[in-house]
């Protein structure tokens, strides 16, 4: 596995990670097409907008994690079950 660094968010299982780097822009005009760090909006609409470019939902689906744990997936359907 590779080291995690401060900046990245980590999504998934550890076979098949995925992982979102969080670029910060510096002030000095060079270009870039994400967000300054500090403005929570655009943080949070470049992350929407990783998400939504990302290939990570269709590869870890529910029936994936299902047959992954099958024993944590039957308790949970048991417990769903029940309420």
């Amino acid at each position: 596995m590779a080291e995690k660094k401060d900046n990245e968010v980590k999504i998934g299982t550890e076979e098949g990670d995925s992982k979102i780097e969080i670029q910060e822009c510096s002030g000095d005009g060079a270009k870039s097409n994400l967000p300054k760090a500090g403005n929570l909006d655009d943080l949070l609409s470049t992350l929407k907008n990783q998400i939504s470019n990302s290939d990570w939902l269709e590869k870890n689906t529910a029936d994936k994690w299902v047959q992954e744990n099958p024993d944590l997936a039957k308790e949970y359907i048991d417990a769903t079950k029940k309420s």
